[in-house]
């Protein structure tokens, strides 16, 4: 499988595992893959609540923090799909959000080099 379709594959798999803990997809789901390193970016990634609540005062701070427990249910969900379909899990993962445009991105070290 070519790096690009392994990277497609990874998407959906991330954007399904976003979507069966909060109940709605990110849209626009693009992920790389560089070694033993994972990039991925979310467009319209927040919830209907995150959107109001990143609006009020303390707002941004308080999503950050749910967004960054929502990573740990995340990766907890996604790091067996990872190993079927890269033979490699997570080691360590960091994620963050944009609440001007509900962009959401992370970078995942994974244990071991992805080769397509």
């Amino acid at each position: 499988m070519s790096i690009g379709k392994l990277e497609d594959t990874l998407a959906r798999g991330l954007a399904a595992v976003h979507k069966e803990i909060t109940g709605r997809g990110p849209q626009n789901v693009r992920v790389r893959l560089l070694g033993d390193i994972m990039a991925f970016r979310f467009a319209d990634a927040l919830t209907q609540l995150e959107r109001s609540l990143v609006l009020r005062p303390g707002g941004p701070e308080q999503v950050r923090t749910l967004r960054s427990e929502l990573l740990k249910v995340c990766m907890d969900r996604f790091d067996p799909y990872l190993q079927e379909q890269l033979g490699v899990g997570i080691q360590d993962a960091a994620a963050g959000f944009d609440p001007r445009t509900g962009r959401a991105y992370g970078v995942l070290a994974l244990s071991g080099q992805v080769e397509a």
